[in-house]
């Protein structure tokens, strides 16, 4: 349930405590925006435990110093998972004060809003040292409207760079960043972390790029899973269908049906295997089997001429062949296996592979 609280500025202590302890028992979104609060500290820390959302956008937060604000946000609740700052003028704190006020940020919050503080404004190096202070616990960051594309390519992706290694969705839409070559795009996202998995961008950020700039961008982005993109239609745009293609599910649906190809190719592989390993098998057992016969044959006239009136060498000569060509084919035919029985015998002792 949303709530908002306004004209909070004239309050006493004693009245604002009162007002925002007093919010409805099912309340868990909190809008204190545009009320310019003079007691920080107090007001947050009366913020009952049931909110988990809290919004301070408009409030002139730049006017505090770092320590003031870390002091203050230090009374936050610990239910409160999303924190909104936005459009604070934070471009006005110096590099030490806003790394206070980032380092500020409750442990808790796994939701933090930045936008529409004209960051661009910041040095590079000082942005990416403010955002390496930003707690650990942070999952989505929310750049939105800080006119980002201004900066060079080179000063974005040390910014990027600085992003903590917790964030996972970063949204930047209406950063201007249209107005970066696909080139110039590429090498700013180049520093993004590999832990960022979630981006959402301004349609006007890509819709114009030729396909050589999307194809740039997607490998700029290489372990990027999900890209949202602000303003695009239903159908999707053309460029955003090619992008999406070359990222996320698309680059996985894509890396699969390789894989089932090649495994399409293995397996046609083995069972030409097979098929000659059959062929093999089929030729020995003939050859096997015609050896067992003439030796049988063998056999049976040595032995018979051994009784006749025949010479007795012809006789035990025969017994001899027969007798040895018989040994010989039945060990063979003993020892010979299939491929069906090879297939089997390599298979693991708790049955088939799945």
């Amino acid at each position: 349930m949303h709530y908002h609280l306004t004209n909070l500025a004239d309050l006493s202590g004693d009245e604002l405590s009162q007002a925002i302890a007093g919010i409805p028992r099912g309340v868990t979104d909190l809008h204190l925006r545009h009320n310019r609060l003079a007691e920080l500290a107090l007001a947050f820390r009366v913020i009952p435990a049931r909110v988990t959302t809290v919004h301070l956008y408009g409030n002139d937060l730049y006017q505090k110093t770092g320590d003031e604000l870390a002091l203050a946000f230090a009374g936050i609740p610990a239910s409160v998972t999303a924190l909104n700052l936005s459009e604070n003028c934070l471009h006005k704190k110096n590099a030490a004060d806003l790394s206070l006020v980032f380092a500020g940020i409750p442990a808790g919050v796994t939701a933090l809003d930045l936008g529409g503080n004209d960051l661009y404004q910041k040095p590079g190096a000082d942005l990416a040292f403010a955002f390496a202070r930003i707690p650990a616990g942070v999952t989505t960051l929310h750049l939105r409207w800080n006119g980002l594309g201004i900066k060079t390519a080179a000063d974005l992706a040390l910014v990027f760079a600085g992003i903590p290694a917790g964030v996972t969705a970063l949204d930047l839409r209406g950063n201007y960043l249209d107005i970066k070559t696909g080139a110039e795009l590429a090498q700013a996202f180049a520093g993004i972390p590999v832990h960022l998995h979630e981006m959402t961008v301004s349609l006007d950020s890509i819709q114009h790029r030729t396909p050589e700039e999307l194809s740039t961008l997607a490998q700029a982005l290489p372990y990027l899973m999900t890209l949202h993109v602000i303003g695009d239609s239903n159908p999707s745009h053309p460029s955003v269908i090619a992008l999406r293609r070359q990222i996320g599910s698309g680059r996985l649906i894509e890396r699969a049906a390789a894989e089932l190809i090649a495994a399409q190719e293995r397996d046609s592989r083995a069972a030409q295997e097979l098929i000659a390993a059959q062929e093999s098998y089929d030729l020995q057992f003939n050859y096997l089997s015609a050896l067992s016969a003439v030796s049988a044959l063998a056999l049976t006239v040595g032995i018979a001429a051994l009784f006749l009136a025949t010479p007795i060498n012809l006789g035990i000569g025969l017994t001899a062949i027969g007798a040895v060509g018989i040994l010989t084919s039945g060990y063979g035919l003993f020892t010979l296996s299939s491929p069906a029985d090879q297939i089997l015998a390599a298979e693991p002792a708790g049955g088939l592979r799945a």
